[in-house]
């Protein structure tokens, strides 16, 4: 199967913690590639299940504030929201999904538990394919196309794309995956 940009989902997710085995997944943003222009992230909350969530990652995620217009769903009918959405905008007769994010390896370890939680293939949908932006930046920053590299991605954002820009809010799954797409966008023009 050949990868293209259609077949680009921008992930990000906010959990609890930082293990997927303990720790739940709060809050999932996810938004078709080549559709970032036109229509914004789906976002979905998880009611946690039987899955720890840590004071300190409220604390870190400002929680408590970001949570009032998100839906939270049961386990089971997150699952299917999330598999309906993959089946809907994706062709996967084409091509599996390769996952676009900051850090993408920690939201990547939380879905697939997820996933495995609910008896659900991940690899029925998704690529072993990943695009990492934090990786791209150090790539960027060792081969001297950058001069700093940035670590979060609201610090990458204001680096490289808008400087003290406050239009997305750190840590909050939806802002994140809009973050995610411009930097994305801006980090591909160091290698043309």
């Amino acid at each position: 199967m050949k990868n293209n940009l259609n077949n680009i989902l921008i992930l990000d997710t906010e959990t609890g913690g930082i293990d997927p085995n303990t720790d739940s997944i709060l809050t999932i943003a996810m938004l078709k590639y080549e559709e970032a222009l036109t229509n914004p992230p789906t976002e979905i909350g998880i009611i946690p299940y039987g899955k720890k969530i840590k004071k300190s990652a409220i604390k870190y995620n400002n929680i408590n504030n970001d949570l009032n217009n998100i839906n939270f769903l049961p386990k089971e009918e997150a699952g299917k929201f999330i598999t309906n959405y993959l089946e809907n905008k994706f062709d996967l007769t084409v091509d599996k999904i390769t996952l676009l994010g900051h850090n993408i390896g920690f939201d990547i370890n939380f879905l697939k538990t997820f996933f495995k939680d609910l008896d659900i293939d991940f690899y029925k949908y998704f690529s072993y394919r990943s695009i990492d932006t934090a990786s791209i930046l150090l790539f960027l920053y060792d081969v001297g196309k950058i001069k700093t590299p940035a670590f979060s991605l609201k610090e990458a954002y204001n680096l490289y794309i808008n400087k003290n820009n406050n239009l997305f809010s750190s840590h909050q799954a939806f802002g994140d995956v809009f973050m995610t797409y411009y930097l994305y966008k801006s980090l591909k023009t160091y290698l043309e």
